[in-house]
Order: C-alpha cells, then structure tokens, then sequence
C-alpha cells in the first residue's frame, strides 16, 4: 500500500509519496521500503507524476515505463496539463516495446479469468446454504449460477463505461471473451460433468466478462496514477488523477477520478492510497468514525420507529395509522438529514476550512513540510499500532512551481551520492 499527498495552492503544488510496497504471493506477503513513487515526468518543464497501488502496468515497471516517455518527450511542452496527460497515455497505448502484445493479452486474460470470474464464483457460493452444497447437484448449482449471472449483468448495464469505452467496444470485448470463456469454465469447472455446463450459462459469463473489460470497477491490478503542475499556458497549478488497469482494442482501460481532480485556481489537500489518517487530520475525526456514528444514530431512530409504530397500533384508531405512520416518517427523514447537515457543517466550518483558508497563504517550502508531514503521520500510525506496517520508508518530496519547475526537496538514492557524480552531472 502507499502513502501520497497533493497540497495546492495559487503558488505552488507539493508532492510526497512513501517508499514502501508490498510483495504478494502464496498467501504470504513482505514489505520492501524502497520503491520508487514520485517522478519528475519531464525534465524540462514544471510536471510530476506519482503511482500508487500495482507498482506495473502488465507487469512492465512503471519506472522503466515512465523514464521511457521522459526520454521520448524531450523538451517537447504541451499547453496544458491536460495535454500532458493525454500525451502520456497515448503513448502507454502505442509503446508496444515495452509493454509488449504478449504482457497485455496475459494481463488481459488474467483479468477475467482469475480476477474476474473466480470472485464471481466466490461471491456466489458465499451466498449458498451448507445445505445445499451438502447435497450438491451440478446442474442445479449451473442454473442458480447462471441466473445469479444475469442479474449481474442487469447491475452491471447501469455502470459507466471507462474513458473513451462504448457499446462498440464492449461488443469487440464480447467476441474476445466469446472465444475464452469455456477454457475459462472448464478451467474453473474441471471436476463438473461436461453436459451440465450449459450454452445459457457460458452465453452469460461472456456478457458479463466482457461488460467488465470496457466498464468501471475497482478489481484487479489498478495503478493510481496522479500527474500535477502546469502545462505552458496554465498561471496556477492542477493536479489530475486516473486509475489505470490495462489494455483492450489498442486502448488503454483507465478512469479518470475526477473527485481527487483539481482544476480550477484554488487550494487544498489531496490525500491518495491510505488517506484514514489525513482525513482524521482534516476533519478532527476520521472518516469511518464519522460514517460509524451517523449508521448508529440512523439504526437507533429505526428502533425507535419500530417502537413508535407498536404504541400508534395501541392508541391510533385503524382508519388513521397510516396517515400517522406517514407522517413521522417524513418528520424523521427531516430530522435525520438536517443533523447530518449540521454535522458536515461543523466539522467543515471548525475542522476543514481552518486548515484549508491557511494553506492559501503557505509558502512553498511549507507546503513541502505539510505533504511530508501528513505522510509521515500515517507511517508513524502504522507503525505505532496494530496494522500492518504498509506505508513507511524515506518520503520523496517534491515542489512543482510555475517560475521554478520541478524541484526535488527531499530524495532517495539506492547508492551513495559521493560515489556517483557522473549521475548528478548527466543533463
């Protein structure tokens, strides 16, 4: 996991990111503190990029592929960072080098295979009585699954599509996923006799498999990838944010998360990755502290609905229950969402804000001091309890200015300086 921090303001945009990853594999996982999050993505004009989450893209390290496109950019600019950002991921779509056919069509098929359809079947049997699978019937199970499926699919017409995605797309994906799926189910279904393995029921796995290429979700291997500063005719720094998670029909699968966007003049704090303790920070409580008492308060008034409506059934004649159940209904949905306003209210007016209208006025090296600091806040909470040390290691800082470009505040070396000029004398 990881720790990264946009703080903005008219002046200037701070980046800090972690160096901490964590290796997966075999049900067992370790911690490395030295992975590189934060690049300057051109060495020539005021643009930084950071990735969280999978450390690759198809298994090509986003280093390797990210100092490629810096060599490829030169001293090229684009007008704003937008432009950027677009230039970046055309070229990750035509960079067949080094994310070659092969890695995307593993990655690809890795995708529906074992991420996508193995979280269907297992979100499927956790619904299944013991009994039924005491007694378990191939067939039977086949029909539940695939009617389990559609219902799927009918969720899954109502999700966006991913950038630059449509129905043209999705159906090239169902093609594609019309040719695997019954590897796929045969694969997964290898103990099932094979005439219980039904057309309705591959019919089904490929639409749902190929919705799930060309539309938004949160599962498999996504890469955050946060790109600020200023293209030539931006005055005021922005900073852009995307979920990347592979390749499809010569495009790549991203979304663009346009919550932790900024585009507009204006200042703040964007927390990305592990964001619990910046929140905390922020609002003088954490969020799933905040989100905890308002589902408490919410279930208590329910209880006392449940204890309101049994005296209206004792005391209100018959003809007139519903119209009084009616009517304290309305007055609690009242009530509930005014305290929730006046919450979101108080904890922006005496929590939020404050923080927020100071940052307007930080100098930059203030603002490199906030983002290290909010990410060293969160390393020291893992460390200092019971979660698993997730973020931590030296934190890369860097200041993003219009006059000054990208300037490195802090930063790690693999290998020690005095040994190396040669790297500090490279242009």
């Amino acid at each position: 996991m990881t720790a990264e921090i946009a703080v903005f303001n008219k002046t200037a945009v701070a980046l800090a990111a972690d160096s901490a990853v964590t290796i997966s594999g075999g049900g067992k996982h370790k911690i490395y503190n030295g992975a590189e999050k934060l690049f300057a993505l051109t060495k020539h004009h005021p643009v930084g990029l950071m990735v969280y989450g999978t450390g690759d893209l198809c298994t090509a390290p986003w280093e390797l592929v990210i100092k490629a496109y810096r060599k490829d950019l030169g001293s090229k600019c684009f007008d704003s960072l937008e432009e950027y950002a677009d230039d970046f991921f055309n070229y990750l779509q035509s960079a067949t080098t080094i994310i070659t056919s092969g890695m995307r069509d593993a990655n690809l098929y890795h995708f529906v295979s074992e991420t996508v359809f193995s979280m269907l079947v297992d979100a499927f049997s956790e619904s299944l009585e013991s009994s039924y699978l005491v007694n378990f019937d191939e067939h039977q199970f086949v029909a539940d699954f695939t009617s389990y499926c559609n219902q799927l699919l009918t969720r899954l017409a109502n999700i966006d599509y991913l950038d630059g995605f449509d129905s043209d797309d999705e159906q090239t994906a169902l093609s594609y996923t019309s040719a695997v799926t019954q590897r796929i189910i045969g694969q997964k279904f290898s103990d099932f006799d094979p005439t219980s393995i039904t057309p309705q029921l591959t019919k089904v796995v490929s639409d749902v498999l190929a919705a799930m290429i060309c539309k938004q979700s949160d599962i498999g291997s996504i890469s955050g990838i946060v790109i600020a500063g200023y293209g030539d005719k931006d005055y005021y720094p922005k900073v852009l944010s995307y979920e990347v998670c592979g390749f499809f029909n010569n495009k790549i699968r991203k979304t663009t998360n346009a919550d932790k966007c900024c585009i507009n003049p204006d200042c703040g704090v964007t927390p990305f990755a592990q964001e619990d303790e910046v929140s905390a920070f922020m609002q003088g409580a954490s969020s799933h502290l905040i989100q905890n008492l308002h589902s408490e308060y919410q279930s208590s008034i329910i209880n006392l609905l449940d204890g309101i409506d049994s005296v209206i059934k004792d005391m209100v004649p018959a003809s007139d229950v519903e119209g009084a159940r009616d009517a304290i209904v309305d007055v609690v949905r009242g009530t509930v969402s005014d305290c929730k306003a006046r919450i979101d209210s108080f904890v922006r007016e005496n929590y939020v804000d404050k923080v927020v209208n100071m940052i307007e006025f930080l100098p930059k090296q203030d603002l490199a001091y906030m983002a290290e600091s909010l990410v060293n806040l969160t390393a020291f909470k893992r460390k200092v309890s019971d979660d698993t040390e997730t973020v931590g290691g030296p934190i890369d800082v860097a200041i993003i200015s219009k006059a000054d470009g990208f300037i490195w505040v802090k930063r790690k070396h693999y290998f020690a300086k005095e040994l190396n000029h040669h790297y500090f004398s490279r242009s």
